[in-house]
């Protein structure tokens, strides 16, 4: 199960464990999952990502995508 964590307009800070996730990389996994807009409730198909921030931190698995131009949505497997 995946739980919606927020949404941001595209490069606004969203925060995953302290971690801003557009100061990373992101990896692609090999794996999508469908989620639900918590607004609207329409659902999307997004992409699983991975990030390794380092310094003693794991690395962070995460699906997001856009559910409207520039606006992402980010969620965290439960």
């Amino acid at each position: 199960m995946w739980k919606c964590i927020g949404w941001v307009a595209d490069g606004e800070p969203l925060t995953i464990d302290g971690v801003n996730v557009w100061n990373y990389k992101w990896k692609m996994l090999d794996k999508m999952v469908t989620v639900k807009d918590p607004l609207y409730g329409k659902e999307h198909k997004f992409e699983v990502w991975r990030i390794e921030p380092g310094k003693g931190k794991y690395p962070i698995e995460f699906a997001a995508g856009e559910f409207s131009n520039l606006i992402w949505g980010f969620y965290v497997e439960i």
